[in-house]
């Protein structure tokens, strides 16, 4: 939110600086043509960025992402089933270890 009106603060202070500077050379009506023409081409940057750029990614279904995980861990297990096993086993150890 803040940044959003530091941007129109920043934008709006050089379009002042554009109409002061071009005020002398084209006066005043071409000053205002001017900053409406940088105001324009502003404004068809931004719909074509808004309508083309910005398109909204698919999102997956929910499941899919659960359903992907699991689908890796039993691949990565299918994998190496020694260093999993391995891996259980020392697990296992050093949980029971505390009972007795």
């Amino acid at each position: 939110m803040v940044a959003g009106g530091c941007a129109v603060a920043a934008l709006a202070c050089g379009l002042a600086a554009l109409w002061i500077c071009v005020l002398p050379h084209v006066g005043a009506a071409g000053a205002a043509a001017i900053v409406a023409g940088v105001l324009l081409a502003l404004c068809l940057a931004l719909l074509a960025l808004v309508r083309y750029g910005l398109k909204p990614r698919p999102t997956p279904p929910v499941g899919a992402g659960v359903l992907l995980l699991l689908a890796e861990a039993a691949r990565l297990v299918r994998d190496n089933k020694g260093p999993t096993l391995l891996a259980a086993l020392v697990a296992g150890f050093v949980a029971g270890k505390g009972e007795k």
